[in-house]
């Protein structure tokens, strides 16, 4: 399994290109510039799986014609400028629908990926991370060295605290890709991130 990031746009939104053999999925495709990619690798996208439902995070998914994946809390934001904030910075991004809303912590069997979804609200209540083998993809709930926002509509900060330590019973040497910033190692969070160490 491949992981190929790709940094979208003014906010620099991190999407994620997933691929097994000629097949791949796509986490959180945040423009255009990710449907580009894909048709220079030559890749067979079966998926797209959003990690929650802000327009900086599900812009390019009008892009492709495949199965979208998204928690049913944040489903509304798919289809809703209001609700994804686009209209708040002059936009108005439209993704088709979502094909399939997951409501709980669950596993995924796509292709020949195998993902389990942790439920991880506090960004948004649909936030979610995504384990595939030992790669884990966390979107706005956790960054190199610090957090999402939970000030945005649908955030809460407690909720957030719980979710970051669900993460942290995780095993320490995953991978961390989030949706913004570096890649990292949970364990280096762990040990320095200051909004997991004032919990542990």
């Amino acid at each position: 399994m491949d992981v190929i990031r790709i940094v979208n746009g003014e906010l620099e939104t991190n999407s994620y290109l997933i691929v097994a053999g000629k097949e791949a999925i796509v986490i959180d495709p945040a423009t255009q510039m990710v449907k580009t990619k894909v048709d220079d690798l030559g890749v067979d996208v079966i998926a797209i799986v959003n990690t929650h439902g802000h327009f900086d995070h599900i812009g390019g998914n009008q892009f492709f014609s495949v199965p979208i994946y998204i928690h049913t809390l944040d489903a509304a934001m798919l289809t809703d400028p209001n609700l994804n904030l686009s209209i708040h910075f002059s936009l108005s991004i439209v993704s088709p629908p979502g094909d399939y809303a997951f409501s709980e912590d669950e596993r995924l069997n796509i292709g020949p990926f195998d993902i389990e979804v942790i439920h991880t609200p506090g960004h948004t209540l649909g936030s979610v991370s995504l384990l595939i083998d030992h790669a884990l993809f966390t979107g706005d709930t956790l960054f190199k060295g610090s957090i999402g926002r939970t000030d945005l509509p649908g955030g809460d900060y407690e909720a957030m605290q719980s979710s970051l330590l669900k993460l942290a019973s995780l095993s320490g040497d995953l991978m961390v890709y989030p949706g913004h910033g570096e890649i990292t190692v949970l364990k280096d969070e762990l040990e320095s991130n200051p909004f997991l160490c004032e919990l542990l």
